[in-house]
């Protein structure tokens, strides 16, 4: 198992999330409301980077209101404080900041999710082929219909690592669950078809 030594002690939960999450591909944190999910998240990548014996092309996607937050953690709990970069701002500020920090080297990109929408950074997220993604608040994502779902599931897919993060998995439905186990682990647990999914798991009371 790999050793890292922690910044910041973690809790006695976060250690076994840690220790689960560490030899996985994919994860899934659901803490409630301050119970540490994105110091537990950033522990996990430092796991993977340090398996890889290098800093993982990395993407977290959130709500707007974390993004300045995650580059506080990871000065807080890592080393890598320095190649965090936020894309913020107009779409055509967000791409030439990427480009910009992508041609210097493996940074962690954070953004929210509406960069998703936003078609030229889109695709250049996609080119670029990140190797771990995050999804924060991954309830964001659980409608299969929304295009911004959609467009997450094929980064999702390019994704060798994946984590999502949230305390309310389930908002309306037990069905909210698939979209974000998709982009988690790809279909491993569900399948890849939300139809198949609901008929094998619901059935229509009327």
């Amino acid at each position: 198992m790999v050793t890292i030594p922690y910044l910041v002690k973690p809790w006695e939960h976060q250690l076994v999330a840690i220790d689960r999450a560490a030899p996985r591909d994919h994860f899934g944190l659901f803490f409630e409301m301050g119970a540490g999910k994105t110091m537990t998240a950033i522990n996990i990548l430092r796991k993977w980077y340090v398996s890889e014996k290098r800093l993982l092309r990395t993407l977290v996607l959130g709500p707007p209101i974390v993004v300045q937050n995650w580059r506080r953690e990871f000065g807080m709990h890592s080393k890598v404080q320095d190649h965090v970069v936020c894309l913020e701002g107009t779409g055509k500020k967000r791409l030439e900041t990427f480009g910009k920090a992508s041609a210097l080297g493996p940074p962690v990109f954070v953004t929210n999710y509406e960069s998703l929408l936003m078609a030229p950074l889109f695709q250049a997220l996609a080119d670029w082929v990140p190797e771990v993604i995050v999804f924060d608040e991954s309830h964001k994502v659980k409608s299969m219909t929304a295009k911004r779902t959609k467009l997450a599931i094929k980064l999702a897919d390019l994704a060798k690592r994946r984590l999502i993060l949230t305390g309310t998995p389930i908002l309306n439905t037990p069905m909210d669950i698939f979209a974000q186990y998709r982009v988690m682990d790809g279909g491993e647990t569900f399948g890849k078809n939300f139809f198949v999914f609901r008929a094998q798991y619901f059935y229509d009371k009327n």
